[in-house]
């Protein structure tokens, strides 16, 4: 972390994360700039935890890889204390790799913020990719940048939003072994919500096994922010982990009309948020919503039948968005 200014000072406090958080953000050429390694590409929430002792509002512009947005952050009741609820969630798209965040105030008077922590929230709607994990041990990245996993490894994905995951169904690619992987929440030997047994995997595209695992969470549907390990045994020499995917089972494409079908166009009516052909899936979040997708070409349309704020997003076979 670098910290540029005149003002700002880490201070000591016992209420906040590591004892320590950042004071003074208060002139306008203060400025904290964060380079961060995200090991997954994607959508993230930003938890921003702060302390606002003031009585109004304060404001505070975060830039992220050169996207500035200005960030609200309302009186919380005191200065240096920083409880679970004093915390605004900021939507980014991080790369792979490198990122780069700077924050700083935007004057307003005599409102001012404190800032504790940033934690990266992995808002995971349909596959976690393999070689997207935070940590582990008897793990590596193989010459294909794809997590190879010995027995009793365990790879550590931090911060799932479960929220936001679309299906309890779920299916892991895999390559070159056989055993068991095994997908608990809270740590390595923490309650398992998910297994895959590795013999009984289905030749997919690209040399992957794909294995149906039973489903996320049982009887229970998940809630909140989870850590993530998915556990190794009984594996001989390696496995290596492509996605993690949440996914049910496609609905097939009908065509519209034979015209439609001898033009190539597809399109198919859903319930359960899902809909999709051999190549590309469509998924519209809340799932309750009903849409079609219709393809011409390489075009595609999604017709909604409900009003309000829908997200709709367009993935290949392996969870990539279009």
């Amino acid at each position: 972390m670098s910290i540029i200014t005149t003002t700002m000072l880490v201070t000591r406090g016992t209420k906040a994360s590591g004892n320590e958080y950042l004071g003074y953000i208060n002139t306008k050429d203060s400025k904290i700039h964060l380079p961060m390694n995200i090991m997954q590409a994607g959508d993230y929430l930003l938890r921003y935890r702060y302390a606002n002792g003031g009585t109004g509002t304060a404001t505070h512009n975060v830039t992220i890889n050169g996207v500035a947005q200005d960030v609200k952050l309302p009186a919380t009741g005191a200065w240096g204390e920083f409880s679970e609820k004093s915390v605004v969630l900021i939507p980014a798209t991080l790369k792979r790799g490198g990122n780069f965040i700077d924050v700083s105030p935007v004057p307003n008077g005599s409102n001012f913020a404190e800032l504790d922590r940033i934690d990266f929230l992995r808002v995971n709607r349909d596959a976690i990719p393999g070689n997207g994990f935070d940590n582990g041990i008897r793990i590596r990245l193989n010459d294909r940048d794809e997590l190879a996993m010995k027995d009793g490894g365990y790879a550590l994905f931090e911060n799932v939003v479960t929220d936001s995951i679309a299906s309890n169904s779920v299916r892991v690619q895999v390559k070159g072994s056989s055993g068991k992987l095994t997908l608990r929440s809270g740590s390595k030997s923490g309650t398992v919500i998910s297994e895959c047994d590795l013999g009984k995997g289905i030749a997919s595209a690209g040399g992957w096994n794909e294995v149906e695992c039973s489903a996320l969470g049982g009887d229970e549907k998940l809630a909140g922010v989870q850590d993530f390990f998915l556990t190794a045994s009984e594996v001989s020499g390696e496995v290596a982990v492509g996605n993690i995917m949440f996914k049910s089972k496609a609905v097939e494409s009908e065509s519209s009309s034979s015209e439609n079908a001898e033009s190539g166009n597809t399109e198919c009516v859903v319930d359960d948020g899902e809909c999709g052909g051999s190549a590309i899936h469509a998924k519209v979040w809340p799932v309750e919503a009903r849409y079609t997708v219709a393809r011409m070409g390489d075009t595609y349309s999604v017709r909604l039948n409900r009003n309000g704020f829908q997200n709709v997003y367009l993935l290949n076979s392996m969870g990539q968005v279009k």
